[in-house]
Formats: structure tokens, sequence, C-alpha cells
């Protein structure tokens, strides 16, 4: 599904511009597709990740930061690093990333395949952290960024420990959703008990109030 995504988008450039999913302009055109495409169809399959909250909450955490303020950058408004905000959660393993995504795009498969493609970045880090074999967990933060629309953190980690507070959280996140899907009880007439009363048992019938039994 991957390699026909990508082929279908380098089939829509008009120099360095793309009629794809509504059009956008590019730094470099079609180069950075046939690259990708050239790259999956070499390159051995890695494995899927393994979610983990903690590590989504560390993204969070990012995306919660710099998005209000308009930043784009791996460092947070702090200096912090995103190893920094990880450690916050738990420890990493000695493999470890970070990726961002800006952009109105919120279908979840067109930002991997931004990343992938990873136009304008002559380094490709995007597109080395997400074909990295060594990385077996991660954790994704979408949020609104104020210059942008809106923008995506993903973390990855070799090896992942979350710690207390991360197990801590998880657990008040999970009961807090329990609590939300619990069924609201139904209200009772205070006429029921008259009107489906076991036979030869008599009932109190309410004070002051006429029965609504049809």
């Amino acid at each position: 599904m991957t390699l026909q995504e990508l082929q279908n988008r380098a089939n829509n450039f008009n120099g360095n511009n793309s009629s794809w999913n509504g059009g956008f302009q590019t730094s470099e055109g079609r180069k950075a597709v046939d690259d990708a495409i050239g790259l999956v169809q070499s390159q051995q399959a890695v494995n899927p990740l393994e979610w983990s909250d903690s590590l989504a909450m560390a993204a969070k955490m990012h995306c919660n930061d710099i998005g209000p303020k308009g930043l784009l950058q791996n460092l947070g408004s702090d200096g912090r690093t995103y190893l920094d905000r990880m450690a916050e959660y738990g420890t990493a393993g000695f493999y470890h990333g970070e990726n961002l995504s800006y952009g109105p795009e919120t279908r979840g498969q067109n930002i991997v395949l931004n990343l992938l493609i990873d136009d304008g970045n002559s380094r490709r880090g995007n597109r080395s952290n997400m074909l990295r074999s060594n990385f077996k967990y991660t954790g994704i933060a979408t949020c609104t960024h104020s210059t942008k629309g809106k923008m995506t953190v993903i973390n990855y980690a070799e090896t992942w420990s979350p710690n207390l507070k991360a197990r801590l959280a998880v657990e008040a996140y999970a009961a807090l959703k329990t609590k939300k899907q619990a069924p609201v009880p139904k209200k009772v007439d205070p006429n029921y008990w008259n009107c489906h009363k076991p036979t030869n048992v008599p009932a109190p019938r309410p004070i002051g109030r006429k029965s609504s039994c049809s």
C-alpha cells in the first residue's frame, strides 16, 4: 500500500508543484518521492512498532509546548531535548528518536508518507527514523499549531521502561475513560412497584400520588 501511494504521488508533479490531495508546493519536486520509492523497493521490511502510552505523553508534552507558540523545532521552548521529555515518563534504550510533522494533514497514512518522503530535508532524518529496524516502541501526539494548523510528534525507542509517574498517569486515564463509558442508571418510576408487584405480595402505595399504571 505504501509503495502504491508513493507512486501515485510521483505521477502528480509539475516541477515542484504537486496536484495530489488538493495541490501543494514542494522543495524538491518529484526527486524526493522517487528517492523514497527506490528505498522502499530495496530495503527489507521493518517490524511493526509497539504502542506506548507513556511515550505518547512525552510527545504530547512537546506538542502542547511549541504548538501554541508556533515554533518549528525539536528543542522545547525551555531548551529541553526530546530525550529530556522522555525521561519525564521513563527510560529509553540506546537507540531513540523523534519525528515532527507540520501542516493541515490529519490522515495518519498521509503524515507517515510525508515523513517518509522527507521533502526538503537533505539528511532525510525523518525517513531514517521511520525505517530504523532497532526501534521497537512508539508514542504519537497530534495537536493544533498556531501557524501550520496541525502538528504531529512521534517518539521512538529501542527499549522503553515507563516510570511510576507514567504508570500512575496511564492508570488514571484508563479509570477516567471507564467511568465515562459506564452506563447512566435509569430513573425508576415511583409507581413501578405498584404496577409490577408480585402476586399476593402487598406493595406500599406512594402517599399523595395517583397510580400511573395502564
